[in-house]
């Protein structure tokens, strides 16, 4: 008998109330003077919430566990709102029912109602199910763990922060460039015939790399002189005889590590403000840089980012050291391995998924 189906889709439905339950409740608009709640347009509605407490909301005839005879489960409207609400659910204003609420109930009783009769056939005692509750078990402890940490670690101390900043400093360079493209020449007819390469570009006619380089050295030494890269681009695509539109030369700001390539990058953080690149090239030509200005962004800035990456990297730590005290051994021979068959009957399975693609 396989029960993983019925499990998943009674997890599914019982997280799926959860998390809605949780965003209704973060997007609860605020209470006025009047005791009434003002809508997202401004329109007073949905007054004060006058159940109490201790009063019962749900009751469903069936308990758990099963019991021979007549039974029932009731929930006061404090444990049903307990119950929904998940772990990651923001503050919520007093008296208010989540608009959900009923949907939520609906859900409850549902399930209610389904693990009751499976429990009375017995189907909890079955192997596969017991094996999938381990299973969910884990992963609600482990996210229960993830949790814990997470709370631990919301409010590191201010030197931490300070020395991790300082440990970290070169990530927060930042340069203001301005960027003049050097156009390659049109293809000429009889190259655009030529053989393709393997990405089924055709060369480049002889010569004509050497005319872009020579256009880029011109436009660089205009940009060294101080001329307006707006001109030195308008001139550079006059003399590659280019009519596309002229790619903008305004300013942008890039962060180390998040923009360039490793080797343009380093060759462009190693600029001095006013200085000009060499030529890079592009894929469709060339680039040039003009570094206009460069900082350290001050810790201030980047505090709240900063945080949250420290609090990151203490979590993966103690993370990590959980799993090393666990001092998992793998069959290497096992999971590192296939034999010559399994890779054959691979190959197979994935060349028959692409035609199946294509087709």
């Amino acid at each position: 008998m396989t029960l993983r189906p019925c499990l998943s889709a009674a997890v599914a439905i019982l997280l799926v109330g959860g998390v809605s339950a949780a965003a209704q409740t973060n997007s609860a608009p605020p209470q006025n003077s009047t005791g009434r709640v003002k809508s997202a347009s401004g329109d007073v509605s949905l007054p004060k919430l006058s159940t109490p407490e201790n009063e019962v909301v749900i009751t469903v005839n069936v308990c758990d566990p099963p019991a021979l005879g007549a039974c029932r489960t009731q929930l006061t409207r404090k444990q049903f709102e307990r119950r929904f609400r998940t772990v990651y659910a923001g503050p919520r204003h007093p008296d208010m029912r989540p608009p959900n609420a009923r949907s939520i109930a609906d859900q409850y009783v549902r399930m209610m109602a389904y693990s009751y009769e499976a429990k009375k056939e017995g189907l909890d005692k079955d192997p596969q199910f017991q094996q999938q509750l381990q299973e969910v078990e884990m992963q609600l402890l482990a996210n229960v763990l993830q949790k814990k940490l997470k709370d631990e670690t919301a409010n590191p101390p201010e030197q931490a922060i300070e020395e991790y900043y300082n440990k970290n400093i070169k990530q927060y360079d930042e340069v203001i460039v301005r960027s003049v493209q050097i156009p390659r020449p049109p293809q000429s007819k009889a190259a655009a015939q030529t053989a393709a390469s393997a990405e089924g570009a055709a060369p480049w006619p002889e010569g004509e790399d050497v005319a872009t380089q020579q256009i880029a050295n011109q436009s660089r030494q205009q940009l060294i002189a101080g001329e307006d890269p707006d001109k030195v681009q308008k001139a550079a695509y006059a003399a590659a005889k280019c009519t596309e539109p002229l790619p903008s030369t305004q300013p942008i700001v890039w962060r180390r590590n998040v923009s360039f390539p490793a080797p343009e990058e380093a060759m462009l953080f190693a600029l001095k403000p006013g200085e000009v690149s060499l030529p890079v090239p592009n894929g469709h030509g060339l680039t040039i840089y003009k570094l206009e200005s460069r900082r350290t962004i001050p810790l201030a800035e980047v505090r709240v980012q900063l945080k949250a990456l420290y609090q990151m990297e203490q979590i993966q730590e103690r993370l990590n050291a959980f799993l090393e005290n666990a001092h998992p051994v793998l069959n290497e021979k096992y999971f590192n391995t296939e034999t010559e068959a399994e890779l054959k009957a691979r190959d197979m399975e994935r060349a028959q998924e692409e035609q199946a693609e294509r087709q």
